[in-house]
């Protein structure tokens, strides 16, 4: 009969304005009830849901965590996730107009996700969610649970139909970057219709942008190739340094021109002296005066030269030392 035949059985059998579902496995914690009706009497169009204390302890941390700590304002957002609906399904409470208005839980039979498709109907015809705070249900894990008899591709294929059907209609252009093997499964698994509105100048783009790199760039036939904004700024990032004037790399030049001279016509000094020819008389009136020597500090000269905008500044630097 299936979980779905089981669950509308169970409500058709009841008479009550509220519905409080939950699997035989779990345990009801004492003020659940109370709390949850306060919610939905504040929200009767509200899916209520509660945060959860898994058993055995630590046996799903992450879905755990996820459950109980999800913002509020992300409980309509975070639908296409691996964990499926963002309030689990034992933890449901809600006005018996809701499950009227959606026509009950599908039943498909084993291996269907009753509860994703009963939650995705919910939202599409307006429904709300709210999230109680409090750890009203004990969440009972086992491997014979009826959840494991569904195909995570099952879920998979479900979820990329809704993207298709309620997101991707809202987007003129979209782009699956750094997913991965996810993201080629996805590129791969989109209908015709959804692939052209990714950019479409190139054959290869969806390999460019999940792998990063293609050997080849492959232009569709006809074509203009897009311009993208960062090609707009691309000389100003390629050199941090605004263009020099001509007439100050002019000057930057002479001062390189006159340090490399300078040691050379040192050396032409210190030639002529070697050179000529010493008397005696000479020695003795160097030795009668000895004049003090002074030694002229030279001042250490920078220079940088820029040879182009394109292009890293280059420095060079003189020091000459006598």
């Amino acid at each position: 009969m299936g979980v779905g035949a089981a669950k509308n059985k169970a409500v058709l059998a009841s008479n009550g304005r509220y519905l409080c579902f939950q699997d035989i496995d779990d345990i009801m914690l004492p003020n659940r009830l109370q709390l949850q009706l306060q919610a939905a009497c504040s929200n009767s169009n509200a899916l209520v849901g509660s945060q959860i204390i898994r058993s055995p302890t630590g046996s799903t941390p992450r879905l755990e965590r996820w459950a109980n700590m999800l913002a509020h304002c992300r409980l309509h957002i975070q639908i296409y996730t691996s964990h499926g609906p963002t309030l689990l399904m034992p933890t449901w409470f809600c006005h018996r107009s809701i499950f009227d208005k959606v026509g009950g839980f599908t039943e498909s039979g084993k291996g269907t996700p009753e509860d994703l498709i009963f939650f995705y109907r919910h939202l599409d015809l307006g429904g709300d969610l709210i999230r109680v705070d409090e750890k009203l249900v004990i969440y009972t894990y086992h491997p014979d649970a009826a959840t494991f008899s569904v195909a995570r591709e099952t879920i998979w294929h479900m979820q990329l139909d809704r993207i298709e059907q309620c997101i991707l209609p809202k987007w003129d252009k979209f782009t699956i970057w750094n997913a991965g093997k996810a993201g080629r499964k996805v590129v791969r698994a989109l209908s015709e219709k959804a692939r052209n509105k990714l950019p479409n100048d190139m054959l290869n783009y969806t390999e460019y942008h999940i792998m990063g790199k293609v050997s080849q760039v492959r232009m569709r036939p006809g074509c203009t190739p897009s311009k993208f904004g960062c090609q707009e700024d691309r000389r100003k990032r390629a050199c941090s340094s605004t263009e020099r004037p001509y007439i100050v790399k002019k000057q930057r030049m002479e001062i390189i021109a006159e340090c490399l001279n300078e040691p050379e016509q040192s050396c032409a000094q210190n030639s002529s002296i070697e050179d000529t020819p010493h008397t005696s008389s000479d020695f003795q009136t160097v030795g009668q005066n000895e004049p003090e020597i002074i030694f002229k500090q030279k001042v250490d000269k920078a220079v940088q030269a820029f040879v182009t905008h394109s292009f890293r500044s280059k420095a060079v630097q003189t020091r000459i030392k006598q």
